[in-house]
């Protein structure tokens, strides 16, 4: 913990965001068990690494009581805070976004996570309209699919709990304001973070059981639309108008059970290098994503593209023979060097000369179900630049919406029957010096309105099987259908 005389002097050099940090002594068994004291509450979060290094797989990161807001849609910005609520009109959202955010001026901590404070939540698919260019191929649509989510909505998160799964210990931040906040109040507020998750109840950690895969998804397609869908993109190819085009379906159902719960079923059966839970005003959000959109750490941009996929096999001998018959399969390689392209060149586009570099190239990378060729794409942002010029050239990603980017996008506003809103977009979040670390929206669901939605596409090329490119959507959502009768 910093000292009072630290923190009147880092107010003294213009911080208006100093992170107070205490340890807790407490021994609690997991994640899991500490957010469970706070579940119920609006406006908190938890973020997990369950796979990956040991530079981002070390903390879970928990958010409470974020009581600001900023929700942007169709141009709209509303900011609300504990004063009221302020309704902004302007054309380019991503630049007021930056500015909000360039306000704040916090020092940077040894031994703490990438991220300890600063804004969380979601950039919808349809988001990218903000970016150039993009706006023809994401106009909202007004269907009795669409689940009408805002295009942005971040909560502005100052008290956190950090669970260093690699120390099993647990610290409580108080992202003070020196300028508004003493140093004894702000030492209350850090005893109060620790209070609520003495006080409170607990889930107990359940191991789940097998499902009999009982349970089935509607979807905002009939499968005979979906093909004749897939069928039509065929003939663009063919025309020479695209080169692959992601058609997604929303998998819905009625759900009244335990969000939380179902986050905790889908940790056990998909670890994945990004998992999240958001409570928010809007919506919960439930993900599991293997994917990043972008990451901005320090001016270095990093796209990781995955594309390609098998299953895992029932042991080492059969994983090697999958990963063999993955490498060979030429349909495989070539979307997948074409979305190494795409990455490419979505990061050439704000990076200085010569800095994009491909610093691994079709390795496989295993999860708990599947296997997936991955390439890492980095670039050093061009001075100038922030963040939010990373999210406009990187968003909608390339894995979910085809190449050339734009014209899928057209294609995919044409074909799919209503708005994607959060999936295929990004889940992540923002720092106080402007670093990001975005997910891709996929293996992701939504519940609002006692509904639960599920995402779920398919990437059509010239060569695609209409009814196995339905079956593979099919696929993808079943996760949740397992998840949900689990926790059943």
């Amino acid at each position: 913990m910093i000292s009072k005389e630290e923190y009147i002097e880092f107010a003294e050099n213009g911080f208006n965001i100093v992170p107070l940090i205490k340890t807790i002594e407490k021994d609690l068994d997991s994640p899991i068990k500490v957010f469970s004291r706070i579940k119920n509450k609006k406006n908190t979060f938890l973020l997990e690494s369950i796979e990956g290094g040991e530079k981002w797989a070390q903390y879970s990161i928990i958010g409470l009581d974020c009581e600001d807001s900023i929700k942007v849609s169709d141009n709209k910005i509303e900011i609300k805070t504990a004063l009221g609520t302020n309704l902004i009109e302007c054309k380019e959202p991503l630049n007021e976004l930056n500015k909000l955010i360039a306000k704040y001026k916090s020092p940077i901590l040894d031994g703490m996570p990438r991220f300890y404070g600063g804004y969380v939540g979601f950039f919808a698919y349809e988001s990218a309209k903000y970016a150039e260019n993009k706006i023809n191929a994401l106009q909202r649509k007004d269907s009795k699919f669409d689940v009408h989510m805002p295009d942005i909505y971040l909560v502005k998160s100052e008290k956190i709990i950090v669970y260093d799964n690699f120390n099993n210990s647990i610290q409580a931040v108080y992202n003070a304001n020196p300028q508004k906040t003493s140093y004894e109040d702000a030492l209350e507020i850090i005893d109060e973070i620790q209070n609520s998750i003495d006080h409170s109840g607990e889930l107990e950690e359940t191991s789940y059981s097998n499902t009999t895969g009982q349970l089935e998804f509607k979807s905002n397609f009939t499968k005979n639309e979906y093909m004749s869908s897939v069928n039509k993109i065929k003939e663009y190819i063919k025309e020479g108008d695209v080169m692959q085009v992601v058609l997604a379906q929303d998998f819905y159902q009625s759900f009244d059970g335990d969000s939380f719960e179902l986050y905790s079923a889908l940790r056990q059966i998909n670890p994945s290098p990004y998992m999240y839970y958001l409570n928010l005003d809007e919506c919960e959000v439930v993900g599991s994503s293997p994917e990043i959109l972008v990451r901005l750490e320090d001016s270095n941009i990093t796209l990781r593209p995955i594309a390609g996929t098998r299953k895992r096999g029932a042991n080492e001998e059969e994983d090697k023979n999958n990963e063999k018959d993955l490498l060979n399969d030429p349909k495989e390689l070539a979307e997948h060097l074409m979305l190494i392209d795409l990455g490419r060149n979505d990061v050439g586009r704000v990076s200085e000369i010569g800095s994009v570099k491909l610093t691994e190239k079709m390795v496989i990378e295993r999860y708990s179900h599947v296997m997936h060729i991955v390439s890492n794409v980095v670039g050093k942002l061009s001075k100038g630049l922030n963040f939010t010029d990373a999210l406009k050239a990187t968003l909608p990603a390339g894995t979910l919406s085809g190449a050339p980017k734009i014209r899928a996008m057209e294609i995919i506003n044409e074909l799919e029957p209503s708005s994607r809103g959060i999936y295929g977009g990004a889940i992540g979040y923002i720092s106080w010096n402007g670093n990001i670390d975005t997910a891709i929206a996929i293996r992701t669901a939504v519940i609002r309105d006692n509904k639960i939605h599920v995402g779920a596409g398919a990437g059509i090329v010239a060569d695609s099987d209409p009814e196995k490119e339905w079956e593979e959507c099919v696929q993808k959502s079943k996760v949740f259908l397992d998840a949900m009768e689990m926790i059943s």
